[in-house]
């Protein structure tokens, strides 16, 4: 199933990428991410088991979080000269965008 693997959400503190975040986590996903800043909502994914980073150094990932078998996946905000987004794509972790999961997880879940 999607969900037995591990994501790193750049940008996860949006309303999208949170959203998709706690499902991932409410359905057995191991769940890391980033944002820029401590909201209410990465604090209540924090709370229900996702570790949250608030810095872009590739030296701030978690060292669970830095296997090539971690899915990323972004949102259209995150600039191509983001630390951490250069750092997975140099080192060929699957990536995609936040609607692009969205729709992959769609079609999973009404299959």
């Amino acid at each position: 199933m999607i969900f037995k693997k591990g994501y790193f959400m750049i940008g996860i503190g949006g309303i999208g990428m949170s959203a998709i975040a706690t499902h991932l986590v409410e359905n057995g996903a191991q769940v890391w991410g980033y944002d820029r800043e401590k909201s209410k909502l990465t604090e209540k994914l924090a709370a229900l088991g996702a570790e949250i980073i608030y810095d872009d150094r590739v030296e701030a990932l978690p060292e669970a979080a830095r296997k090539k078998s971690i899915e990323i996946i972004y949102t259209a905000a995150i600039p191509k000269n983001h630390p951490q987004w250069c750092f997975y794509q140099k080192q060929g972790n699957p990536m995609q965008k936040r609607a692009a999961f969205l729709g992959k997880l769609s079609n999973q879940t009404h299959s």
